[in-house]
């Protein structure tokens, strides 16, 4: 029986850890493949290749991988699953690179991947899985792992009625995990590094449908409910229902909020500097502490990469936080507290750790984020209480 090695990208680019059928006359195998980080599919047990009757084959591209499941935003009704079929033989190269084949979607499912493993993957819960390609859990079978609604999805280009940028709802009908809604490419550069932008929407938005998938279903409807009458109130207040930097708005929109430049900037600083910035994609790479150090040195030069200077260091080499944050309902107060801050006093993945795994205990304010280390890590309560005096939180 013949085995067909196939390589699928996207662009150009391998798709990485992605879904794929073997299609006959239209209906999906029972064994399911997915490609490795190099875009070659693999079976269930990580042989090579497609098994066949013959020499060629009819397959399947589904637009998730193991990390999220994009969805096309512009069916009617509600988004709808992304696939591409195709026929191949033994030594085949499927590459996705135009409108009919959807390579938009599938070039954000990549990139989301690569965000994940440059950006997350190095922290808890992540990093000490069993399978740490799959963030949200591995089933028994790949199928079955496909087919489970603990998973992040995203709709692309979204339709939802409220507002027009990008956002992710904790809490989606169809799953009850978190959606991302990403609008059209052409109305934010940030998708694809375009007009002028830095590629920082997908490392933005996938922070928040990571920390919201680590919350109980009750607690993510809280924070949606609680966001969503955040929203209402500003407005209602003259203000533009929008959040940054330097802007109060409530404790527990500062605090989320605060992952979101945490997730947007280190992805940046490891593009641009650790690796050159010669493209607007993150190549996969082992993160190290080095990398971590050198981070929050950067975001403490007043010459971070991306981003407004969160603060400065004195003569003395102390932490001068920026004058224009005000305090635990400030997002950038809260970045640079924890992130930055008491990072540099325990360590990077310490602080990130704790900022994650808070979140199976409901942790959704700084405040909370104290109590959790007080109760769950005391030997670092002298460290955030010093970071906490310094920003005045």
């Amino acid at each position: 029986m013949p085995t067909l090695r196939v390589t699928v990208q996207v662009n150009g680019q391998p798709l990485r850890r992605a879904y794929v059928e073997h299609v006959v006359l239209g209906v999906g195998q029972d064994q399911m493949y997915m490609t490795d980080n190099q875009g070659r599919v693999r079976s269930e047990n990580g042989n090579l290749g497609i098994t066949s009757f013959t020499g060629n084959a009819d397959i399947r591209v589904l637009c998730q991988n193991s990390v999220v499941k994009v969805l096309d935003g512009n069916t009617p009704g509600a988004p709808l699953a992304v696939n591409q079929d195709m026929a191949v033989v033994d030594g085949s190269t499927v590459n996705l690179n135009t409108n009919a084949e959807q390579d938009d979607h599938y070039a954000i499912l990549n990139r989301c991947l690569l965000a994940y493993d440059v950006v997350f993957r190095q922290f808890r819960p992540f990093s000490d899985a069993a399978h740490p390609d799959f963030p949200l859990g591995r089933a028994a079978s790949l199928r079955a792992t496909k087919d489970q609604a603990k998973r992040v999805e995203v709709s692309y280009p979204s339709q939802f009625p409220m507002g027009s940028l990008a956002f992710a709802e904790p809490k989606s009908i169809a799953t009850g995990y978190p959606l991302i809604h990403i609008r059209n490419r052409a109305s934010d550069g940030r998708l694809f590094g375009e007009a002028g932008s830095l590629p920082t929407l997908i490392p933005s938005e996938l922070s928040h449908a990571l920390h919201f998938s680590l919350f109980s279903a009750a607690r993510r409807q809280a924070i949606q409910n609680d966001y969503i009458g955040w929203i209402a109130s500003d407005l209602a207040n003259g203000g533009n229902g929008t959040h940054a930097m330097g802007r109060r708005t409530s404790p527990k929109v500062a605090y989320i909020e605060a992952l979101d430049h945490f997730s947007s900037r280190f992805g940046v600083y490891v593009r641009q500097v650790v690796q050159g910035g010669a493209s607007t994609l993150l190549t996969q790479q082992d993160m190290t502490p080095q990398i971590r150090q050198e981070f929050y040195r950067r975001e403490l030069s007043g010459a971070p990469v991306t981003g407004v200077a969160v603060a400065t260091l004195d003569a003395q080499g102390r932490i001068v936080p920026n004058a224009a944050f005000g305090g635990s309902d400030d997002e950038g107060s809260v970045y640079g507290c924890i992130f930055i801050d008491f990072a540099r006093r325990v360590g990077l993945r310490t602080a990130v750790n704790a900022y994650l795994r808070s979140a199976t205990s409901g942790v959704i304010t700084f405040g909370d984020y104290v109590t959790w280390i007080n109760n769950n890590r005391p030997q670092h309560l002298a460290a955030i209480s010093a970071a906490q005096q310094t920003w005045g939180l």
